[in-house]
């Protein structure tokens, strides 16, 4: 025996007992509460009063304001906004018009029309409450009235607040707490001398009593829950009742365990009512079914939406939302004494069983539950799978599997990831230990035979010769008989990995880690079912049930396709968290007789499949349509743009308190009726730009991403955009004939004046041409051409060979130089540094070294750059020529120096130490042929090139004798450029 290690028979004993009068509660109602509040977007946690208006909005009155709520999103309304005042205490709605009335702690009220303030009928009502506090309103339907109470009268207006009549309220017998019609008579409920309940009957402007209720103490009633033709009440004794308008019966319904402030009856007869210490509930159907939530909460209100949602307003806490009301939800605490997580969970007509994560199950025989532990191993342990087969209960955890009928483990081994029967008497474990069949006999398991050694994750039984696993190695079919294997295919070309596998009838099923089902047709695995969770979901586990249901859960979320076996997928229902399931995990489903369990991290939760709906959103709700900066005001109806609004932005979504899944929008904006393709997206506005002029047609739908056949109507907007000037048939032909006219005129000036800028080009051309043959003569001038010679023939009358030789060398490598040079507009700075440097040795050697020089670039990338051809040889010959530094009676000295100030431009410094410039303002320069031409060069190429060439010659700045010439050159990338 494994259960109750350690337990002597006393606390054996004491321990059934306690399961036995806990396992009642471990089945009573559970309801789950989603809470929204100040974190999600409520604009205060304190919050009073709640309704519904007719569009679906949900509104709350809080300590700030007023909150619409659409399932997603909050739009706060304030004093700001136009209500009356700044904190709101609850609502009465008008069912005949669909407005809304909301009660103000300041005594005031406002009035909501079609979801927003209307601040008119605010204005209105002011003088209700010039001098008196407003306290409630009531609707008369029939008589389409409204009465409005204030602390010493009460009104009967028409809708639009028109006053009718006028009833003071200091008569006798008592107070009024509500007036209503019986047929034509106006009857009321008196509150007499605060000890009784009185009804009485208006004659003649006078209430006379009619009826005495003596039983109720201090009544008062539940103004929220004043229906047609009944309300609700509760007296100082926390009893509650209700009375009826047509037969004028009040009825006691039930005793209040707690004092009273919120109080509501549902649709499905449920009680719920609370104030200071949470929410109590009631099934008056069956009195034993009751509860208490939301402990410590201080209620504010309890309403029921048209969906069957159970909203509640708390004091300390925002609102929650109970949803799906007919899912039992137990967090089997009455079984363990503590909330439990099951991951595993039977039932048939004896017994239930509960397979927990914390090596233990829990089974429930004719009432009384007993606690099972498996193993005395502290580590995790959990139950994989339960079965009922040949009359025994097994039970599979990861070390073995037990039999509940002998209460010992039957099989043993460490890593057990699977158990199931593959036939008669026959049965399959896998896990780290491999694929092993056994043989159950005489109540007991005997090893048959090991089909695979290595890992197995998952196998089926396909028929007798055939099983189909999957293992670290992949997918195969195995013969369990001869052990012959082949190899599994996915037709789609990818190899995700299998979690599980499921037989149906014929039907071998696989469920795929990339949230796809797929089905086993010979050797090869097809896509099968995609879509059936969000993208974020895999499946988990997969059962069809003997209806042909199937059920499917992730890791989250529950779904259900019902008439699956008909191949009927659209059909479908998810639940998870949001919309009532008390799981955040889910570990098991189990479906027996029409009832869905889960099993999860919050117990086991059931259900009737026929119960259970996603209620999809009713319609879309155009919330703001704005042209430009400028909000278009009743946008459902016509409406038109002018010429100059050519962008329209459409603000909508949909009602969605609970729905679980994605909601997709399709729409299409038609213009003069030619019909347009839908286009799908999930945000919540579209912008059209560039509207032409034509009417328009937007449609717009929701639908559910997974199940095409939920989804809305379809919601329109229709509206005109106004043709601009050049959209108008006359405007536009003077337009054309005025721009054909323009078009000839401005084309003749055009070649006109593309034929004047040719010929300036032209010469332009010419004179760059002109110039540039002067520079090539001034460098090579006669005159240094005839000294150069004579040097040459003075070398060789000396006899001086080798100073002849390489004088005639250096000579004519300059003269190559020169005339490649003026083949191209630009040269390299290196050829343009090797051009100089002949140049200043040809001209030193003449002048018998009498000057030397230097020629400085070592900051420069002199291999990389370009500069204009033919500017610097100038400067350097003036200072030869005019500066005399080979004639001086000292040792004369030039030195060019190449910089880069900048990324774009070269300056080239040329300094002698020669006679200098006589008179600055009157430079040499100007009896230079050779300079001239270089500035009319200079000029002509500044006024085509954004980057400019300048130059500066100037006395040397140091004081000393000499010139300092200071030429500013644009770097160029390319010899052409």
């Amino acid at each position: 025996m494994n259960y109750f290690y350690n337990m002597n028979s006393l606390l054996h004993c004491l321990l059934l007992l306690f399961f036995t009068a806990s396992s009642i509660r471990a089945f009573s109602q559970d309801f789950v509460c989603q809470n929204i509040n100040f974190t999600k977007g409520l604009s205060s946690n304190s919050v009073w009063g709640i309704t519904q208006d007719n569009s679906g909005y949900i509104w709350l009155a809080t300590s700030s304001g007023v909150d619409r709520f659409d399932g997603n999103n909050f739009l706060f309304v304030s004093k700001k906004n136009g209500l009356s005042a700044s904190e709101a205490l609850d609502f009465f709605r008008n069912n005949v018009t669909g407005d809304v009335y909301v009660q103000m702690y300041a005594g005031k009220l406002s009035v909501i029309k079609n979801s927003l303030v209307d601040t008119t009928q605010n204005l209105k009502l002011s003088h209700f409450y010039s001098t008196r506090r407003l306290l409630n309103i009531t609707v008369n339907q029939e008589h389409k009235s409204l009465f409005i109470y204030s602390d010493n009268i009460i009104w009967e207006t028409d809708f639009g607040f028109n006053i009718l009549r006028s009833i003071p309220l200091h008569q006798k017998p008592g107070q009024i707490l509500l007036l209503f019609y019986n047929k034509q008579e106006r009857l009321a409920l008196v509150r007499h001398n605060n000890t009784e309940l009185l009804l009485c009957r208006e004659v003649k402007g006078v209430f006379e009593k009619i009826a005495n209720y003596k039983e109720v103490e201090l009544p008062t009633i539940k103004y929220n829950s004043v229906r047609n033709g009944s309300c609700l009440l509760f007296d100082s004794r926390n009893s509650i009742y209700s009375f009826d308008f047509e037969t004028l019966k009040l009825k006691h319904i039930c005793q209040g365990n707690a004092e009273i402030s919120g109080l509501f009856i549902d649709s499905d007869s449920i009680i719920w009512y609370g104030k200071n210490d949470g929410v109590y509930w009631l099934d008056l159907k069956n009195q034993s079914r009751n509860g208490h939530l939301l402990t410590g909460h201080i209620i504010g209100n309890i309403f029921e939406d048209k969906y069957g949602h159970i909203w509640i307003t708390t004091i300390t806490n925002g609102i929650y939302l109970i949803s799906q009301k007919r899912i039992n939800n137990t967090d089997l605490s009455g079984i363990t004494g503590k909330a439990q997580t099951a991951h595993s969970f039977f039932k048939d007509d004896h017994c239930e069983i509960f397979g927990f994560t914390n090596n233990s199950c829990a089974q429930i025989r004719k009432g009384k539950a007993e606690l099972i532990r498996f193993s005395t191993k502290e580590i995790f342990n959990r139950v994989t799978t339960i079965i009922s087969d040949s009359g025994i209960l097994l039970m599979a955890h990861e070390f073995g599997v037990f039999n509940l009928n002998t209460r010992q483990n039957c099989i043993r081994g460490s890593g057990l990831k699977q158990f199931k029967g593959i036939g008669k008497n026959l049965y399959a474990t896998a896990g780290l230990h491999g694929l092993i069949t056994y043989n159950y006999r005489n109540q007991e398991f005997f090893r048959a035979d090991t089909l695979v050694k290595s890992k197995v994750l998952t196998f089926e039984k396909i028929n007798d010769t055939a099983i189909v696993y999957f293992s670290s190695r992949g997918q195969f079919i195995i013969n369990p008989r001869t052990k012959t294997e082949q190899p599994v295919k996915f037709t789609s070309g990818e190899k995700p990995g299998i979690t599980g596998y499921y037989k149906k009838d014929s039907n071998i099923y696989a469920i795929g880690d990339d949230g796809i089902l797929y089905i086993l047709k010979g050797n090869s695995l097809i896509p099968f079912l995609t879509g059936l969770f969000s993208e974020k979901e895999s499946i988990r586990k997969i059962l069809i049930d003997s209806k042909g249901d199937f059920h499917a859960i992730s890791d989250r979320s529950y779904a259900t396709l019902r008439e699956f076996s008909k191949n009927k997928f659209n059909d479908k229902v998810v639940l998870n968290h949001k919309n009532g399931l008390s799981h955040t995990l889910i570990n098991d489903v189990f479906v027996r007789n029409d009832t869905v369990y889960i099993a999860g991290n919050e117990g086991v939760s059931s259900f009737k499949k026929s119960d259970i709906i996603n209620r999809f959103p009713e319609k879309v709700i155009f919330t703001q349509v704005t042209a430009g900066n400028i909000q278009i005001p009743k946008a459902e109806a016509f409406f038109k743009l002018n010429k100059n609004q050519g962008d329209l932005k459409i603000e909508f979504h949909t009602i969605d308190y609970n729905f679980p899944e994605q909601i997709i929008y399709e729409y299409r904006l038609k213009r003069d009726g030619e019909e347009r393709i839908w286009s799908k997206t999930i945000n919540n506005s579209i912008l059209f730009s560039d509207l032409q002029s034509g009417d328009y047609t937007f449609q717009i739908l929701a639908c559910s991403a997974s199940n095409r056949i939920k989804k809305t109507k379809i919601s329109e907007l229709r509206f005109r955009k106004e043709p601009k000037l050049l959209e108008n048939p006359i405007a536009l032909t003077i337009i054309y004939i005025t721009s054909l006219v323009s078009a000839v005129c401005t084309g003749h000036f055009l070649m006109r004046r593309k034929s004047r800028i040719e010929k300036k080009d032209q010469e332009v051309k010419q004179r760059i041409t002109q110039l540039e043959l002067l520079a090539l003569r001034s460098q090579l001038d006669p005159h240094f051409i005839f000294n150069a010679l004579n040097s040459i023939k003075d070398f060789i009358r000396k006899n001086d060979i080798t100073l002849s030789q390489k004088y005639l060398d250096d000579f004519s490598l300059l003269m190559r130089i020169t005339l490649d040079k003026s083949k191209n507009r630009n040269i390299l700075l290196t050829e343009e540094i090797k051009y100089l440097s002949k140049y200043l040795s040809i001209e030193q050697m003449r002048f018998n070294n009498r000057f030397r020089y230097s020629i400085i670039s070592a900051d420069v990338p002199a291999e990389l750059i370009f500069i204009p051809s033919m500017m610097l040889q100038p400067f350097l010959e003036n200072a030869i020529r005019h500066g005399l530094i080979g004639s001086l009676d000292y040792e004369g000295y030039l030195e060019i120096c190449f910089e880069m100030p900048d990324e774009n431009y070269l300056l080239c410094k040329i300094t002698d130490n020669g006679k200098g410039l006589h008179d600055i303002h009157e430079s040499n320069t100007k009896s230079i042929h050779a300079l001239h031409i270089i500035k009319d060069r200079i000029n002509l190429y500044n006024s085509s090139k954004p980057l400019k060439i300048s130059f500066e010659i100037n006395n040397r700045p140091d004081g000393h004798s000499g010139v300092c010439v200071e030429i500013l050159l644009p770097i160029l990338y390319h010899e052409n450029d």
